[in-house]
């Protein structure tokens, strides 16, 4: 006869509730934010599971003297438990502050770099842009109705070279929009052209369009360095490897268009009949 097979349990999925009277049983306190696990009011360490067996025995095991100076159901005990959650609000309020301000200081950060770079601006004007907004808001507020938003503004970190960090953060970002939205696309086509950079580098510019579902956008897929010859072999090969690397299927292309340069349009050795072969 065959045996059911043992289910292991789950703690995660079980939907185990925290008990009120439990705060003042075992002096324990469930935070409120999401995922949370009891905390501990006296040394504050987190038990893993929200049962009363575990508050238990985390509580007569390490703090097995606090019911013998403070008997259950006392109003000495009643008083400590106050006491000891006042304290715990007050050190998680400091400690979400913190985070809500550091959190907002990252965001104007990104924000004001998003700005310069629509604007083509260099990074060592972000340190600029700081030192007016500073004077903008001393000028407006010469009461000091405004000093504790100076002194916000002037946490935020703008230094040229935290705005190429934010630069580079925010091109990842808008670069991964753009393929995840390519992806799920059914067709798209590209616009290719090689270009020497004031370095004297090739680049390959590729640019693609797509529907979205709602519009069709033209968007800048990639800028691939080509530090070897720009023949056609070179070109496809990088733009493959772009298309490999990033999970882009090369059989969504319907058309693809180039400046006319012999390596773009070439009749058997061509980037564009390559990739034509390749869809093939």
């Amino acid at each position: 006869m065959a045996l059911s097979k043992t289910m292991k349990r789950k703690v995660d999925v079980e939907n185990r509730s925290f008990n009120d009277d439990w705060t003042e049983k075992y002096a324990v306190i469930m935070p409120t934010f999401r995922n949370a696990s009891p905390v501990c009011l006296i040394c504050s360490e987190t038990v893993a599971v929200a049962k009363e067996y575990n508050l238990r025995r985390h509580h007569n095991t390490k703090h097995s003297n606090f019911k013998v100076s403070y008997p259950e159901q006392s109003e000495a005990r009643q008083r400590k438990i106050a006491t000891l959650k006042s304290a715990y609000s007050r050190a998680s309020g400091i400690i979400t502050r913190t985070l809500t301000d550091q959190e907002r200081v990252t965001c104007a950060s990104l924000q004001a770099a998003w700005v310069l770079c629509r604007h083509n601006r260099p990074f060592t004007e972000s340190e600029v842009l700081k030192e007016c907004m500073i004077t903008v808001l001393e000028e407006l507020a010469p009461d000091k109705s405004m000093d504790r938003i100076i002194a916000s503004v002037k946490q935020v970190p703008l230094s040229a070279s935290t705005h190429a960090q934010r630069a580079h953060d925010l091109a990842e970002q808008v670069q991964k929009a753009v393929i995840d939205g390519v992806k799920e696309t059914k067709y798209f086509s590209l616009a290719i052209d090689e270009s020497t950079d004031n370095t004297e580098i090739s680049q390959l510019c590729v640019f693609v369009r797509y529907f979205d579902g709602k519009d069709f956008r033209e968007e800048l897929l990639a800028l691939l360095p080509l530090k070897d010859n720009t023949t056609a072999d070179i070109i496809f090969g990088k733009l493959e490897d772009f298309f490999k690397s990033h999970g882009l299927p090369l059989d969504k292309i319907n058309l693809t268009v180039t400046d006319g340069a012999p390596a773009m349009i070439g009749k058997k050795q061509g980037s564009g009949e390559q990739n034509k072969d390749c869809r093939s």
